[in-house]
């Protein structure tokens, strides 16, 4: 009977260590499936001389278990101006399920925002992205005995070659100041007095999608009234990445002389740019504005302050 019994464990213990050999394996087998890739786009689908895009780089994985994607190496582009580029995901939390019922995850790890410099072609070479993956170890604790302990092992990952061919604008209107996206133009009078033989301010503000820079203020000399000169412009820019898109925001400063009182209409400005999701020049214009001057309370003529 014992004998019948230790031959029964010993089966019993032959067939609990394969199938544990068989875990292993398969486990091993798991991990050396998981694949890696990371894939880039950019927003536009054809591309102008000028325009502003947006480069999104995703890394995808069918295993959740990565600890970092970081850039290998700077960025690199041809024909581009590299404007900036964002870190998009977090350590947090980074990889996300694509989709229901997919067997994949996905994080957007940078957004770059280009601005296309050259006509005909533009090209994003390769980009290198070093990927953490997790791994563990045992050794034995002279205390502890049997311990797990986790490690990192680094992997390149690199996105493939994107050519692009890049289009010319068509003719140009004589209003065309050079700005290409999609924009709106205000304009305002700031509060305050304003007094004959002094200084009016005009603010017009531009703003929309795209890059907008200070030689695209609009001329707002064709815009104002006979006896008003304008005396000076100043013009600020500024500029910030929402998800895909450039946000840009010019405001111009226009100092009119007004030599005498009155109430006096500036016309409507007018912007133009190119619109690449038409394809075509649109024209925006401002509402028009009035400003009202007050005759001067300072004489033109000398002031006698004694006679004799």
């Amino acid at each position: 009977m014992n004998r019948r019994l230790k031959s029964i464990s010993l089966r019993i213990s032959r067939r609990l260590l394969a199938l544990t050999l068989l875990t292993a394996v398969a486990t091993l087998l798991a991990d050396s499936a998981a694949s890696m890739r990371v894939e880039t786009s950019l927003t536009e689908g054809k591309l102008y001389q000028g325009q502003t895009v947006c480069l999104t780089v995703k890394f995808y994985s069918s295993s959740p278990d990565i600890e970092f994607v970081d850039l290998y190496r700077p960025f690199e582009v041809g024909g581009l101006t590299l404007l900036r580029v964002r870190r998009a995901n977090t350590d947090d939390g980074m990889l996300e399920r694509k989709g229901k019922g997919k067997n994949e995850y996905q994080a957007v790890v940078y957004r770059a925002m280009l601005l296309v410099n050259d006509a005909d072609e533009v090209e994003i070479p390769s980009i290198d992205f070093s990927v953490g993956i997790p791994g563990y170890t045992t050794y034995d604790h002279p205390f502890y005995g049997n311990v797990r302990q986790k490690y990192v092992d680094e992997q390149i990952v690199s996105t493939k070659p994107l050519k692009r061919k890049v289009s010319r604008l068509p003719a140009e209107p004589e209003t065309f100041t050079g700005a290409i996206g999609d924009f709106t133009i205000e304009g305002s009078v700031p509060p305050g007095e304003i007094y004959s033989g002094g200084t009016a301010l005009v603010q017009f503000r531009i703003k929309g999608t795209g890059l907008l820079e200070e030689d695209d203020a609009p001329d707002v000399r064709l815009s104002l009234p006979s006896g008003i000169t304008l005396k000076s412009q100043t013009a600020e820019t500024g500029s910030i990445a929402e998800g895909d898109k450039l946000r840009s925001e010019l405001v111009a400063d226009c100092h009119l002389s007004v030599p005498e009182a009155g109430e006096f209409v500036i016309a409507p400005v007018k912007f133009t740019f190119f619109d690449p999701a038409s394809r075509r020049y649109r024209t925006v214009e401002s509402k028009s504005l009035t400003i009202k001057v007050e005759e001067t309370e300072i004489p033109s003529g000398p002031v006698i302050l004694h006679s004799i």
